[in-house]
């Protein structure tokens, strides 16, 4: 006898596929909980294996940190071209300018930062605000009229205004870089 393929013909068949979807959707969903917890034990496992090297790491790097600027320094006594990196058979260590990162509404300033726009407009600099379909801010010449002062305030170089709604994420400054090969 062959075997003869399910059909749904009844009623009561079409319920009971019905409560076998239900059965099959709330076994998934168990799983997916199951799931989310083992995913949850072995993030916390790792970053409690990992922590040990990653304090170590940090401690290695500022000892290569004083390291680097005082070789850095040394060789770079009375030259014309500064060189910027130590290169090592295992890496390259060394420092680099970083500009200031600047947000405005919780978002990093860019062209398409409305929130930015709308500090434009209220400002009255709609020079800097191109019209599209969206708004949008030239941004690149903009954040040359633009500078970080003494107290962190991002002020429009022009008139010396301070640019309300704009706060800097991360001031400019010297960076130090370790590129493990």
């Amino acid at each position: 006898m062959e075997n003869e393929k399910f059909v749904i013909d009844t009623l009561d068949k079409a319920n009971w596929a019905m409560m076998k979807i239900k059965e099959n959707d709330n076994e998934m969903e168990i799983r997916r909980a199951q799931y989310d917890e083992m995913i949850k034990r072995a993030d916390k496992w790792l970053e409690t294996e990992c922590r040990e090297f990653t304090q170590h790491n940090a401690y290695l790097k500022s000892l290569l940190q004083d390291f680097t600027a005082a070789e850095l320094s040394r060789r770079n006594e009375g030259k014309k071209k500064q060189v910027k990196y130590l290169n090592l058979p295992y890496g390259k260590a060394g420092f680099k300018k970083v500009q200031a990162e600047l947000s405005c509404g919780g978002f990093k300033c860019a062209a398409n930062n409305q929130n930015l726009v709308g500090v434009l407009n209220k400002m009255g600099l709609t020079e800097y605000i191109t019209k599209t379909t969206m708004d949008k801010v030239a941004w690149n010449d903009l954040k040359a009229d633009l500078i970080v002062d003494d107290s962190g305030n991002v002020v429009y170089a022009p008139t010396g205004e301070v640019m309300e709604g704009i706060t800097v994420t991360r001031p400019a400054g010297i960076e130090f870089n370790v590129k493990v090969e």
